[in-house]
C-alpha cells in the first residue's frame, strides 16, 4: 500500500519520509496539525492507540525503520506519564544519528504545548503543567490543539524555550524535566540536514 502511494513520477524526486510513532492522542494530532507547515518531508503519523506501552512503541517504530529507505527518520515521540526508569530504558537503544529520534517529554506532552507561548521553568509535575496549560489556554481539552499554537512563530518560541532545559537531542538518560522534541521540529521545520 505505501509503495503504491509513494510510486515516484518520472522527473520527480520523491521527499524523504519522517514517520512518527506516538504514545498518545494529543501528540497524533499535534503532528498532524503541523503537517501543513513543512514542505522538506512526507510526514507519517501513527499512534499507538491502545498498545502505547514502550516495548510497543519500540516495535512499531522498528516495523517502520525496516520499511522505509535510507535517508528517512523514524521518531518515537513519548513522555513520563506513568512509566518508570527500567521499562523506559529500551527506548535509549533505539537512537540512532540521522535514522532514529527518542523524543521525549517529561512530565508530559503538554509541557512542549505550554512551551508555544509561555515557559515551562517552573513546571516540575503533571499537576503544574496542566495547570499551566488550562491557564494559558483555558478552553483547553485533550486531545484538541489550540489553533493559536499551530503556527512557524509559536513553535520558534516553542523550540528557544525548550533549548533553555539543556536536554539534548539524542539522550543518554532520560530527563526528570524538559523536552527534546525541538529536535525532531527542527528537523519538520528547516531544509534536510
Amino acid at each position: 500500500m505505501l509503495s503504491q502511494r509513494r510510486r515516484k513520477r518520472p522527473g520527480r524526486t520523491l521527499k524523504p519520509i519522517i514517520s512518527i510513532v506516538c504514545e498518545g492522542k494529543t501528540e497524533r494530532a499535534y503532528f498532524c496539525a503541523i503537517k501543513g507547515l513543512c514542505s522538506n518531508w512526507h510526514i507519517e503519523v501513527e499512534c499507538s492507540n491502545n498498545k502505547s506501552d514502550p516495548i510497543s512503541l519500540l516495535g512499531k517504530a522498528t516495523d517502520r525503520l525496516k520499511k522505509f529507505p535510507h535517508g528517512s527518520l523514524v521518531a518515537i515521540v513519548c513522555d513520563k506519564d506513568n512509566w518508570n526508569e527500567k521499562q523506559l530504558k529500551p527506548l535509549l537503544e533505539f537512537q540512532e544519528k540521522d535514522r532514529c529520534l527518542l523524543i521525549f517529554s517529561a512530565p508530559q506532552f503538554e509541557y512542549w504545548l505550554v512551551l508555544h507561548k509561555g515557559v515551562g521553568a517552573r513546571i516540575q509535575t503533571s499537576t503544574e503543567c496542566m495547570d499551566k496549560m488550562n491557564k494559558l489556554f483555558p478552553n483547553y481539552k485533550k486531545p484538541i490543539i489550540p489553533k493559536e499554537i499551530l503556527n512557524i512563530d509559536s513553535i520558534h518560541h516553542a523550540i528557544s524555550e525548550a533549548k533553555k532545559d539543556n536536554v539534548p537531542e539524542f539522550l543518554n538518560e532520560l530527563p526528570e524535566k524538559g523536552t527534546n522534541c525541538y529536535a525532531l521540529l527542527e528537523r519538520i521545520l528547516n531544509p534536510r540536514k
